[in-house]
């Protein structure tokens, strides 16, 4: 489990670019890229992605 500051050292890290998002989905793997990510909160960790109303996930 990362802690805050491993969380926080990882989210100064990045400033903006293209991000690749993965899950696991019925045992398969499903991902994608966004262009929007960052951090929402320390406690409980949170991130958010922009994703827009017609992305497509691939397999």
């Amino acid at each position: 489990m990362m802690d805050d500051h491993q969380f926080r050292t990882a989210m100064s890290k990045f400033a903006t670019g293209v991000t690749v998002i993965a899950a696991e989905y019925d045992g398969e793997i499903h991902g994608m890229t966004a262009n929007a990510f960052m951090s929402v909160s320390l406690d409980p960790k949170l991130i958010l992605i922009s994703i827009g109303h017609h992305a497509r996930c691939v397999k």
